[in-house]
């Protein structure tokens, strides 16, 4: 099964399939394995339009769930608007605000579960499907045989571009969490430790918020966030870059003699780059005394 992609359609139309859930049409047991690897390109496009809303809506409920618990303390400690109908109406609007948002938030968090679900149940279709048409043609030589199986592994690689760039953005948003926490800490400590000379209660806050600052510092340095971004990003490049140009044939493989020379080199270069991708992975996770010696 693959979620149909809306596309060329009007806003309203493309909304709603981009709010309502997946729906869904059967791959025939003849369909061939291009046509299969499109539902997944498209689904691809369907789960990435899925995860920019979930981190929309998910920013937006907290935004408006601040909102509300700021009129709700304002009204608790001092009547800030003397006008009653004034105050509940702005109160009624947070709580509809509040409660929309988080209900779209959990609509666009179950279209990306059943997505990525649904994804990798095609992918696991679209292998078994070439490797059906492999076995099916008999008549061909093992030249040929070997160029499809090459043609295989190029369409699998705009897979790996996308596994890698989302581990990429994971990373990276890990990374400027920590480094967020870590700034204003820090700022935050600065000043709270001259508001204590004169207060002596905000010497506890300055020593939770060191704490704080100190923890954020230690994880975003032990486990190296942005280098394993840039890494990954940098092979994501790479890999995407030879996608391209063997298409293309351009660069490197301008002058190839035939096709299946450019989809030889192609995959050696797709390896290599994947290849050292894993051993700055290694190298990362080795604990520092260990690159020492």
């Amino acid at each position: 099964m693959a979620a149909e992609y809306f596309s060329g359609e009007k806003f309203t139309s493309w909304l709603k399939g981009v709010v309502k859930a997946p729906t869904y049409r059967v791959i025939g047991d003849d369909e061939p394995s291009r046509n299969v690897r499109r539902v997944i390109i498209r689904s691809e496009n369907r789960l990435r339009t899925w995860r920019t809303g979930r981190a929309v809506s998910a920013w937006l409920t907290l935004l408006f769930a601040v909102l509300l618990t700021a009129l709700v303390v304002f009204h608790v400690w001092r009547q800030f608007i003397e006008t009653g109908w004034l105050y509940y109406s702005i109160l009624g609007l947070a709580i509809a605000l509040t409660l929309s948002a988080a209900i779209l938030t959990l609509m666009f968090v179950w279209n990306c579960s059943v997505g990525r679900v649904d994804l990798a149940t095609m992918r696991e279709l679209y292998n078994e499907r070439v490797a059906d048409e492999l076995d099916d043609a008999v008549d061909d030589d093992d030249d040929h045989k070997l160029l499809k199986v090459r043609h295989q592994y190029r369409e699998s690689a705009a897979t790996v571009i996308e596994d890698y760039r989302q581990q990429a953005s994971r990373y990276k948003r890990r990374h400027d969490r920590f480094q967020t926490i870590t700034i204003i800490g820090s700022v935050a400590t600065s000043a709270i430790t001259t508001a204590s000379v004169s207060f002596s209660i905000f010497r506890v806050l300055a020593i939770v918020i060191s704490l704080v600052v100190g923890i954020a510092t230690g994880i975003n340095g032990y486990y190296k966030f942005r280098e394993r971004s840039f890494n990954l990003q940098q092979a994501s490049d790479l890999v995407e870059r030879e996608y391209n140009s063997v298409q293309l044939r351009v660069g490197r493989y301008a002058h190839c003699s035939d096709e299946a020379d450019a989809y030889r080199l192609f995959c050696q270069q797709v390896e290599m780059i994947r290849d050292e991708q894993s051993k700055r992975q290694q190298q990362l996770e080795q604990p520092v005394e260990t690159k020492k010696e």
